[in-house]
């Protein structure tokens, strides 16, 4: 457990991972928003509260803030010398 806590990570890994997860998580979003936009249109639309539309916008919100840290974290790692 202490190595995991000492683990020291390199300015590249660092930012590989982000856009990695960033890419994931834009995925999922982009999955998840196309599911919800889905289930909310197969039922009558005056049946709607504004609680479920704001999820929605909430989810889209938030996948597009992972694409803006996708596009961050590859600028960033451009920018990095790479030593290999």
């Amino acid at each position: 457990m202490t190595a995991i806590l000492n683990y020291r990570m390199t300015a590249t890994l660092r930012y590989r991972t982000m856009l990695v997860l960033a890419v994931f998580s834009f995925c999922c979003g982009i999955g998840a928003s196309l599911t919800w936009v889905y289930v909310l249109y197969s039922r009558e639309v005056s049946n709607l509260d504004s609680m479920v539309t704001a999820i929605l916008i909430l989810m889209l919100a938030l996948t597009g803030a992972s694409f803006l840290l996708a596009r961050f974290a590859k600028k960033r790692l451009r920018t990095i010398a790479s030593p290999n």
